[in-house]
């Protein structure tokens, strides 16, 4: 079975990147800032953290691969006025 990966750029908006199982592949910091992002297992805050990032440094890798989720894929935005994540998710 080929899997699908997709993209989500998050900025300033609280995002729900997914809806239903699947896997966080990779999250990057695109732009670095002082924004402040939380991941969750689900389609609000209201789901399982997963972890929080802080974008301070730009053009980065992230080692948060292949996570596995059950209800989604839904990224806060914290606190911070700039800063960018480019997640991976299939």
């Amino acid at each position: 079975m080929d899997s699908k990966n997709n993209t989500v750029a998050v900025t300033n908006t609280n995002t729900i990147a997914k809806t239903g199982h699947g896997i966080l592949k990779a999250v990057y910091i695109t732009i670095s800032g002082n924004r402040v992002f939380s991941i969750y297992d689900g389609t609000s805050g209201s789901g399982e953290l997963l972890f929080t990032i802080e974008a301070t440094t730009g053009n980065h890798f992230l080692s948060y691969i292949n996570v596995p989720v059950r209800d989604g894929l839904f990224i806060n935005v914290d606190s911070g006025t700039t800063g960018n994540l480019l997640v991976l998710y299939e």
